[in-house]
């Protein structure tokens, strides 16, 4: 198999052309760099990437100045073409630790954290031509829309390390680092129109409603990191950083109406169920830049940084119930460290019933492709091929399908 990578890349203080690199085939699978645009030449951090359509991406970054942006682009089927079709400066403040998530067929969630490290969730229609429209934002002094509606502030103290779901058409889930870096989950609906509805949140005292229920803290020590995937129609599977920067799988239900309840969670103080089970600890010394795929059936693959930065891929089988099972883990002193020098800002996505590819950062803060070939009980992983595709820097990655064989970093 070919997998093709179309690299937007934003390399600070220098123009970069990146031609074609060179190809080191294994097993007959190759990365080839296609094309590359520079879109903001003085800064793109905590790139969050989505698909709108067939040929249109929208990104969330944080820009100059620590701002929030957001930017479409349409990319050719074949990688070829990439162009800018909008730019948005959604947050003239701080933008950071994006996580951008599509609603419906146009409107869009993003979780950030702005003003002082706070939570908030922005909202916007993207359409198929990639055209940007403000709906609540932290920043309307560059619209001029009568009927402005600020964003929602969920948390007053700390928002950082997002990663947002679609639970459904108007239904999001957000896992974070809240207070004191503690793990949270919190819910809201976006009704079509784009307008924002807490369901369980840290700060209520923006709402108005009566029956405010708060959000759940999962884990009281730490929760950074975090990567929250769908297992099946209302389970989901977190990976994150917690206590001793150790690393952790929680597993949660969160209905169609945004109610949050814990399965395998590290604090279970705040439930009432007798049967809590613990989460699963898979590694005991250090798991950063976590990033969760699904692979097939109840199998999963996660890519992670664990002692000395070096690069690691686990898998787990988490099945319709939430319930974990370690299988090829550091715990289990079977997993692959598949970088020995250095495998952080990682950012895994499935390529097939069998194959997973990786965005990281390496050697000298370098870029780096690699692919995995992962059987489908994760009894065993494989690395196929490894491309560096940015000799200069390589960091805050998002890799996203174009279509069946092309791959926009």
């Amino acid at each position: 198999m070919q997998i093709k990578i179309i690299l937007s890349v934003m390399v600070l203080f220098s123009l970069v052309f990146l031609a074609p690199s060179d190809v080191f085939a294994n097993d007959g699978n190759d990365i080839l760099e296609i094309a590359s645009l520079e879109h903001d030449v003085r800064q793109g951090q905590y790139n969050s990437l989505v698909q709108v359509d067939s040929d249109t991406y929208a990104l969330a970054y944080e820009g100059k100045d620590k701002d929030g942006f957001i930017s479409t682009f349409t990319i050719s089927s074949d990688g070829s073409s990439i162009v800018e079709v909008e730019n948005l400066e959604h947050d003239t403040d701080v933008g950071q630790y994006n996580s951008l998530v599509q609603v419906d067929s146009d409107t869009y969630a993003l979780a950030y954290a702005g003003t002082n490290d706070d939570g908030f969730i922005s909202t916007f229609t993207i359409d198929s031509e990639g055209v940007i429209t403000p709906i609540q934002i932290q920043n309307h002094a560059n619209t001029d829309t009568v009927d402005d509606v600020a964003n929602v502030e969920h948390d007053m103290v700390h928002g950082q390390y997002n990663s947002l779901v679609q639970i459904n058409s108007n239904t999001i889930a957000l896992a974070y680092a809240g207070t004191n870096d503690d793990g949270f989950i919190s819910t809201f609906t976006i009704s079509s129109s784009g307008v924002i509805t807490p369901i369980q949140i840290q700060n209520h005292a923006n709402t108005s409603e009566e029956d405010d229920v708060a959000n759940v803290e999962h884990d009281r020590h730490r929760g950074i990191h975090n990567s929250l995937v769908q297992v099946d129609s209302d389970t989901y599977a977190l990976a994150y950083e917690g206590l001793d920067r150790d690393g952790f799988i929680s597993t949660f239900t969160i209905s169609s109406s945004g109610v949050i309840t814990p399965i395998q969670i590290q604090n279970h103080a705040n439930t009432s169920e007798e049967d809590d089970v613990a989460n699963v600890e898979h590694d005991e010394d250090r798991a950063s830049y976590n990033s969760l795929v699904h692979v097939v059936s109840d199998t999963y693959a996660l890519a992670y940084t664990s002692h000395g930065e070096d690069g690691f891929i686990s898998t787990f089988t988490i099945d319709s119930n939430g319930n974990i099972a370690a299988v090829k883990t550091q715990s289990e002193g079977n997993n692959l460290e598949h970088d020995e020098t250095k495998g952080i800002h990682n950012s895994l996505v499935q390529v097939d019933s069998d194959t997973i590819a990786l965005a990281y950062t390496g050697f000298d803060a370098n870029g780096f492709i690699s692919t995995f070939t992962i059987s489908s009980d994760g009894s065993s992983i494989v690395e196929v091929e490894n491309l560096e595709h940015d000799t200069d820097v390589g960091q805050y990655n998002s890799l996203v399908q174009v279509d069946s064989d092309t791959y926009a970093l």
